[in-house]
């Protein structure tokens, strides 16, 4: 089992269901697992991983924590040569990791499968020079390609958004300026940049953070 979601709320509230992607016929539900995730779904978070990897800037295969604080370039693990460490496993570092998060899951009804998943870790402070406070801290979002523009990133984040206001902490992330769909869809949800490291990840790359206090259940965007 991997970590369990939304553990900040005691309530034991059922998931709430987003119905999505109608115009193409296709429904999703948005959840949050209280009691870890199964093998299935396991399996399913680390496909997502491996497929996306080289997708993220540096590779997550490249990457040894979903937090750590120097992201110069490297190659992936696809593209490093034969018999350097790390190669052919993947972004196997980065899932040990982040097994001990919690998640928000998008699932295609249809077939019960999970086609997109986000990450978080709680009561996470942000490097000196951003805002105090605690947060929760989204380490990861991909959707599968085929189920994209959907909606499903803006859900999974509403979900976060109601459970950041049951903890009484803000939200929080961190991304690259290519980024831009992210960064776009971020600034709409009022999770505004707080701190910004020119070339952080190479050349013309940077690492831009993003944040929102917190407000209480109820309160408007």
């Amino acid at each position: 089992m991997l970590g369990s979601g939304a553990c900040c709320s005691a309530s034991a509230a059922v998931a709430r269901e987003h119905h999505l992607g109608m115009d193409h016929g296709v429904r999703y539900e948005i959840e949050d697992p209280r009691h870890g995730l199964g093998d299935p779904d396991a399996d399913a978070i680390w496909q997502l991983l491996r497929a996306a990897d080289e997708e993220f800037v540096p590779p997550l295969s490249a990457r040894g924590s979903t937090v750590q604080p120097e992201l110069e370039p490297q190659p992936s693990a696809k593209q490093r040569g034969p018999g350097e460490p790390g190669t052919g496993q993947g972004p196997a570092r980065y899932f040990d990791e982040l097994r001990g998060q919690h998640f928000i899951l998008a699932r295609e009804r249809r077939t019960d499968h999970v086609v997109g998943f986000l990450s978080y870790r709680e009561h996470h402070l942000l490097p000196e020079g951003a805002p105090g406070g605690e947060h929760l801290y989204v380490s990861t979002v991909i959707v599968d390609p085929a189920h994209r523009r959907q909606g499903i990133t803006r859900a999974m984040y509403e979900r976060l958004d109601a459970e950041a206001a049951r903890c009484g902490q803000g939200i929080a992330t961190r991304t690259w300026s290519g980024n831009t769909g992210h960064l776009r869809l971020l600034q709409e949800l009022g999770v505004r940049e707080v701190l910004r490291l020119p070339d952080h990840r190479g050349p013309g790359v940077d690492t831009h953070y993003l944040a929102r206090g917190p407000r209480t259940t109820g309160d408007g965007r």
